[in-house]
């Protein structure tokens, strides 16, 4: 396995060299950047998104090329997502300010963001989450600091929620489709369970007697089988979308609205 390992490194190394052959990173330097996202993980070596990471290590480390190069190719490719969500102009132009000294400027003690990123899902996507975010949020510093006017509110509340709309829809089907992947993955006990629970609207005391146990039994069962839901629904998403954990987080944050899904 080492050696095999040590094949996919290599392979790593050449995959970001020659995807960016301006920047100079020392292959020591890379992959002990790789060893501490990836792990010494075979399976998790291959799906790497090397030619990402190798750019993004470069950012981190203040290489100027790949700095010059993330500014120009993932920076300065944001327009669309910045205009889908209603920031245009000196609003879009604000955002990729703030992503820029957020992703690459450290704070003090600490790395900057572009370090968190990990490889295993597609750089621009990575980068359009964290860039809808910061939109979100200046619209809305925006919405109050602007004079109140009931028409201009109006206005403005309804557009943000036509936003965050869209960003619901983008996500919302990925989220059913992986939510139905994972109650299908779950045993008979764990989805009577929770049909007995969310469906019939049964108490634990009640699903306690259907089983004949007691009902901290009955409501560790529930329990268990609801964690086992969302961990499968977060695993199934991140393998949709080709992202990590954190950023599954940072999606469902944006969803942030319930869905309705019949147990069968």
């Amino acid at each position: 396995m080492a050696s095999v390992n040590a094949n996919l490194l290599d392979d790593a190394v050449t995959r970001g060299r020659s995807a960016w052959p301006a920047i100079a990173i020392t292959r020591v330097r890379f992959v002990a950047y790789v060893l501490a996202r990836a792990g010494d993980d075979a399976d998790a070596l291959r799906r790497l998104h090397a030619a990402d990471l190798y750019l993004a290590c470069g950012c981190a480390h203040g290489d100027p090329a790949a700095v010059a190069a993330f500014d120009r190719d993932y920076i300065g490719a944001l327009g669309a997502t910045l205009a889908r969500v209603g920031a245009r102009g000196a609003q879009a132009d604000e955002v990729k300010q703030a992503l820029r000294a957020q992703m690459l400027v450290a704070p003090a003690g600490g790395v900057p963001a572009i370090a968190s990123y990990t490889g295993r899902g597609d750089l621009h996507g990575w980068l359009r989450i964290s860039a809808a975010r910061e939109a979100i949020r200046l619209l809305r510093r925006d919405a109050r600091a602007a004079p109140f006017d009931d028409d201009v509110l109006a206005a403005r509340s309804l557009q943000i929620d036509v936003e965050l709309d869209h960003l619901k829809r983008t996500y919302r089907a990925e989220f059913r489709d992986a939510f139905r992947d994972a109650l299908c993955g779950l045993d008979e006990r764990e989805r009577n369970l929770l049909r007995h629970r969310f469906c019939d609207g049964l108490n634990v005391e009640q699903i306690g007697a259907i089983y004949r146990v007691h009902r901290a039994t009955a409501a560790r069962w529930v329990a268990a089988a609801q964690s086992s839901l969302a961990r499968a629904t977060r695993r199934s998403l991140r393998d949709r979308l080709h992202v990590d954990a954190r950023e599954v987080s940072s999606i469902l944050r944006l969803i942030e609205s319930r869905l309705e899904v019949t147990f069968k």
